[in-house]
């Protein structure tokens, strides 16, 4: 029953459809795992997460070193302290990844933002631009394109403290 109930809930995430779909491919080649691994959106949390994990289980193993205990307790220590890093680290990161993903597509949805794909063309920027020739295409006529510019001349203007300005324009007379 529970089954039935799974299938009949459309997945609305791309990314959960997409793992679900790797999932159920029986091929367990290196290939195929490394393309799973690969897309994965995840994959950056988990790898975040063991680096923390890795990272403070060290230095927890290192401090129990250091305080003399035995290296049984030192190597529980570690990978204790990794694990209880990790785990939460990686749970953060995916929940913060997908609340992300789908602010984004909720955004979309709402402003009626069109994937890029489905956007219509670019109108012709150089129809209306004052030194762009109207349709001119850029590997005809890139030379006349970039010999067309427009150059203005601004004049140094020289700092003067607000105290000191009364003193300085009668100096410059």
């Amino acid at each position: 029953m529970s089954s039935s109930s799974s299938q009949n809930t459309p997945n609305t995430s791309r990314n959960v459809a997409e793992n679900d779909n790797l999932l159920s491919n029986n091929d367990w080649s290196l290939e195929s795992i490394q393309e799973k691994i690969r897309s994965d959106p995840l994959t950056g949390c988990a790898r975040e997460a063991f680096l923390w994990g890795i990272a403070t289980g060290t230095a927890m193993g290192l401090h129990r070193f250091r305080l003399n205990s035995s290296k049984l307790l030192v190597a529980n220590v570690a990978m204790g302290t990794c694990m209880l890093v990790a785990a939460p680290s990686y749970y953060m990161c995916s929940k913060t990844h997908i609340y992300k993903e789908k602010m984004i597509s909720e955004m979309m949805d709402a402003n009626e933002f069109l994937p890029q794909s489905e956007m219509p063309e670019a109108p012709d920027a150089a129809k209306d631009h004052p030194f762009l020739e109207a349709g001119a295409n850029e590997t005809n006529k890139k030379d006349e394109t970039e010999t067309k510019e427009f150059y203005t001349y601004i004049g140094e203007e020289k700092f003067v403290p607000k105290g000191v300005s009364a003193e300085l324009k009668e100096r410059k007379r």
